[in-house]
């Protein structure tokens, strides 16, 4: 990796990283009770259907126990339910609830706000080339999608 490739992956990092804590923080101040993870657990539950625990680990790129213990949390919320697969008893399908959607809509309405105060003074075409190239670093990486247009 040449100085200017290991540049710009420090500069991703840091970038995401930076944009991860104004989000937190945006969250925080607002009141809504979901940490980074919870957060992407609902917008992959939302976006999913029929998810099983071993699917959303796999997914998310997480082990298995790590997102049993985000889902627990969100459980006592009240924010997710498992319900019983009618095919396999042994399975449990992870359901966003609706309490769980609302606090996903105001969490996401948080996002989208950071993101427009970050991105405002940049020009639209530039911000479509930008998101071109993440979409072909994303596809690089072997990420599933979560929707079609992710």
């Amino acid at each position: 990796m040449n100085e200017t490739q290991y540049s710009t992956a420090l500069l991703l990092g840091e970038v995401n990283f930076k944009f991860c804590k104004k989000v937190h923080q945006q969250i925080v101040e607002q009141d809504i009770n979901l940490t980074t993870e919870q957060f992407g657990v609902l917008y992959i539950l939302s976006k999913r259907k029929d998810t099983i625990q071993s699917d959303l680990a796999e997914f998310a790129g997480k082990d298995k126990s790590a997102v049993m213990r985000h889902l627990d949390a969100l459980e006592e919320k009240n924010l997710v339910v498992r319900v019983n697969d009618n095919s396999d008893r042994r399975r449990k399908i992870l359901v966003i609830t609706k309490a769980g959607q609302q606090m996903l809509d105001k969490a996401m309405q948080v996002l989208n706000e950071v993101f427009q105060e970050i991105t405002q003074s940049i020009p639209e075409e530039k911000m479509n080339i930008f998101r071109e190239v993440l979409l072909t670093i994303k596809q690089s990486t072997d990420c599933k999608k979560i929707h079609a247009d992710s």
